[in-house]
């Protein structure tokens, strides 16, 4: 299921926003000036498909009303607590924190949800204490911060995030109906921020709940990823090997012979495997191995040979085809970080993830890499090896560090990584260098004073 519209009411108490989505070339970006809500908008989809809706709590809007291409439509409205008040006055001064979503199916109501405001007066604050891991108690605020990842929680936050963790008389209220965990379920989002270069995590376990978190930079987690991946890749063919490996002799057994083919149909097939095999080597993927020849002319000879050689060239296709996927996607970074850095180098191993190579071969640390070359490859890892197929993919503002060549590129690399994973990608961005000759997957955003413009992707 996609998104097919998203309407948004007096956001900021200003904007009034209509979004077609056409899904050209899977990729669509939203530009405009600074506050006109290119951000928010990322993180209301974000919210309601993540389980985030503390953060509608705090933006001042009025309604915003999701239309998806199965026809149903999601409304979320701020609910007045005066029905006489203005809708100026209310959005201006964002008086509720109550929000109502309702799920519509051919103009009837199908499911409906109310997010009501906690009163901590009744609300026992210990709770979140005895409960819940790495939070911290800022001051006598009511406020909590989270130890690795210095995010700051409010309790109408915490009600909402960590609901599950709750006791069920108190978490009870606050409980996500099932038709909406359906409707996530329905569309993966995935929001990679502006903020990718670290990454926090546990390093130290503890039975006691003190557990102590680490900033690690994301360029290096993700190297140790890329081992992981690789690393069951590797299992799998090992064990899919042993399995043709065991059964190789009955099926030798059971194959018919085919007098119809000769040596030279199957050369083709060897030269193929031959190149798949150089090109896991280079990748890292496999160990160099000693080339054995075959002698051709012993084949032509001797006709079993051939049924052989077929049930043999058969079960190595079967085995390095399981490398072809995450082949492809290391084959297509590598390429655009090379086309990228100058003077360096990307290599691959499956004991060391990827790093670099300077030009005079010396090896480079990637902690030593430029924080615009970091988010190159951040983003990239991300996007090829971290989103799932048809998820929708939410990136703010893609050009922070990166030089105005790489921004000129990036959407066109964009779309050859989405063509090889099948996602969409919806970007918030400022640059015209990152839009650059792709115009057409536009829609600009506007203020109320501002010429009308059709909003359409």
């Amino acid at each position: 299921m996609r998104i097919k519209s998203l309407s948004i009411k007096n956001l900021f108490g200003v904007f009034n926003h209509q979004l077609e989505f056409k899904y050209t070339n899977r990729v669509m970006l939203i530009h405009g000036p600074n506050g006109y809500g290119k951000t928010a908008i990322l993180k209301i989809i974000h919210a309601i498909f993540n389980n985030e809706l503390s953060y509608l709590r705090k933006l001042p809007f009025l309604e915003i009303i999701f239309t998806f291409d199965n026809e149903t439509q999601l409304k979320i409205s701020k609910l007045r607590p005066n029905p006489e008040l203005k809708l100026d006055e209310i959005s201006r001064i964002n008086i509720s924190k109550e929000i109502d979503l309702r799920l519509f199916s051919k103009g009837k109501v199908i499911g409906k949800h109310k997010l009501e405001r906690i009163n901590p007066k009744v609300f026992p604050l210990g709770m979140i204490d005895r409960n819940i891991d790495n939070l911290e108690r800022v001051n006598d605020d009511l406020l909590w911060k989270h130890q690795s990842t210095g995010e700051l929680f409010t309790l109408e936050d915490i009600a909402d995030k960590y609901n599950y963790l709750l006791p069920e008389r108190f978490a009870s209220r606050r409980k996500t109906p099932d038709w909406l965990i359906e409707l996530r379920d329905k569309i993966n989002v995935k929001f990679i921020a502006t903020e990718r270069l670290n990454h926090s995590i546990q390093s130290t376990p503890s039975p006691f709940g003190d557990n102590e978190f680490s900033i690690l930079p994301t360029v290096v987690s993700y190297s140790k990823d890329l081992v992981t991946l690789i690393q069951r890749k590797l299992s799998e063919y090992a064990s899919h090997s042993q399995s043709l490996d065991r059964t190789f002799p009955s099926r030798l057994v059971d194959k018919e012979s085919n007098d119809n083919k000769s040596i030279n149909d199957l050369i083709p097939r060897l030269i193929e495997i031959d190149i798949k095999r150089r090109k896991l080597t280079s990748t890292g993927l496999l160990d160099k191995e000693e080339e054995i020849p075959f002698d051709a002319e012993k084949i032509r000879e001797d006709s079993r040979n051939l049924k052989v050689l077929e049930v043999y060239i058969d079960d190595i296709e079967k085995k390095l085809c399981i490398f072809d996927e995450l082949t492809n996607k290391i084959d297509t970074m590598i390429n655009i970080i090379n086309s990228r850095f100058r003077y360096k180098k990307m290599i691959i191993s499956k004991e060391e993830g990827f790093g670099f190579h300077t030009f005079d071969n010396k090896f480079l640390p990637l902690i030593k890499l430029s924080s615009g070359e970091q988010h190159e490859i951040v983003l990239l890892y991300e996007l090829l090896f971290k989103i799932e197929e048809d998820s929708l993919v939410l990136i703010d503002e893609p050009e922070i560090s990166l030089h105005v060549a790489w921004q000129r590129e990036f959407l066109n690399d964009l779309i050859k990584i989405v063509t090889l994973s099948k996602f969409d990608v919806l970007i918030a961005t400022h640059s015209p260098q990152i839009i650059h000759d792709k115009w057409d997957l536009t829609i600009e955003l506007n203020g109320p004073d501002d010429d009308r413009k059709p909003n359409t992707i």
